[in-house]
């Protein structure tokens, strides 16, 4: 009996299951096996271009946290995202302008060519000079106010410049100084008003000791004094003046050229946003120049007021609407400005872009500082605007 049990044992493992069901099962199992490994064969591409979407995906969500506000509705090109074909048309072909309209008076080169020798002035030399209203002269002083020694301008100090008319130190001064020559020494009573703008010396009289140190004169304007004194490389005055007129000229038609797009425009639909962004854009701006001009302000003792007082409007609401339009009109001027850049087949590399603010003193390291601070499609927009302005310019109808 022993021995036959010991037969059938030789035939089952220690659990009972016959060799044959072992060796089915292990064939089931290799099949298993085998189905999940073709199946995995397919998944595992698949979850790696997943995890590869899912960083590219971070990567741009983070690069778009980190682009300055200003870039956001930008691309790297610099024109404006979103911009859906026939919200916008400009019909620049069509621009026409006068060139007599566009040129600058000749009242306006002699107020150039004045200006420029008022950069040159110097004292005359002349002992027999005598002053007269319009002057600049140099002076010396020293004052009492009701009795008391007040403020002075003395030699060692370089003394004083004024301008006879302008009443700087009062009317009665500016008086005194007429028909003066160098060397005269005069005393005068100046009595300020009570609204007279210096606290110190409102509603009181001043004593002045004042002595004419010199009386300044302008250079003439010659072919000599235009060669040794202009940035250009002109030799004539004739040279001169006419590079003021194609100055004026240029300047002249680029503001043309920019107010006439408008008129010239069809702006039906925005991008979601960008008018927003542009007008925070802008509020930031004049916020700015708001701070700016209060410290300024501030240092005089005076009162800057608020942001909208200071730039002439009576009421917040009414400077918030003019904020509004100006931010529309400059969304409506950009589109326009990147139409025309699509139409006319322009570019704006990044050479290019590079090169357009080295032309206005952003080498490497004050370029990339404006990147940092704008972001790169907020600068390359500017640069894109000046070339389709220029390519405007260039292209314009100009009759005589």
């Amino acid at each position: 009996m022993s021995k036959k049990n010991s037969n059938n044992d030789s035939t089952s493992n220690e659990t009972g299951i016959s060799k044959s069901k072992q060796k089915r099962l292990a064939q089931e199992q290799a099949r298993k096996a085998e189905k999940e490994k073709k199946i995995m064969g397919y998944v595992w591409p698949v979850l790696i271009i997943f995890c590869i979407a899912a960083i590219i995906f971070a990567i741009q969500m983070l690069r778009a946290a980190n682009i300055p506000y200003y870039s956001k509705p930008l691309t790297d090109q610099g024109t404006v995202k979103g911009v859906n074909a026939g919200d916008v048309t400009v019909d620049y072909a069509s621009m026409s302008f006068k060139k007599s309209e566009l040129m600058p008076s000749e009242s306006v080169i002699e107020q150039d060519l004045l200006d420029l020798q008022k950069n040159y002035e110097a004292l005359s030399e002349d002992p027999d000079k005598m002053t007269v209203s319009g002057d600049k002269v140099n002076v010396t002083y020293t004052s009492t106010l009701d009795g008391v020694s007040s403020n002075s301008a003395l030699a060692e100090e370089g003394g004083r410049n004024l301008t006879i008319g302008f009443a700087t130190l009062g009317e009665e001064f500016d008086e005194a100084l007429l028909g003066r020559k160098k060397g005269d020494n005069f005393t005068v009573s100046v009595n300020y008003a009570e609204d007279y703008y210096d606290e110190e010396r409102a509603g009181k009289t001043a004593e002045y000791d004042v002595t004419v140190q010199g009386i300044y004169e302008l250079p003439e304007i010659t072919d000599e004094f235009i060669a040794a004194n202009n940035r250009e490389g002109l030799n004539t005055v004739e040279e001169y003046k006419q590079y003021l007129r194609d100055h004026y000229y240029d300047e002249s038609i680029k503001r043309a050229v920019a107010s006439s797009l408008s008129t010239n425009s069809a702006v039906t639909a925005y991008p979601e946003g960008y008018v927003e962004n542009v007008r925070d854009t802008l509020a930031e701006q004049y916020k700015a120049q708001y701070d700016s001009q209060s410290a300024q302000f501030q240092m005089y003792g005076l009162d800057p007021g608020t942001e909208y007082e200071m730039f002439g409007y009576e009421t917040e609401e009414a400077y918030n609407a003019f904020i509004d339009e100006q931010a529309k009109e400059k969304a409506a001027y950009a589109l326009e400005l990147d139409y025309i850049f699509k139409d006319a087949g322009l570019t704006n590399t990044k050479d290019e872009v590079k090169a357009y603010w080295a032309d206005r003193g952003y080498m490497d390291a004050g370029f990339d500082s404006l990147v940092k601070e704008f972001g790169y499609p907020y600068v390359a927009q500017s640069a894109l605007q000046a070339k389709v302005l220029d390519y405007l310019v260039t292209n314009a109808n100009v009759t005589e």
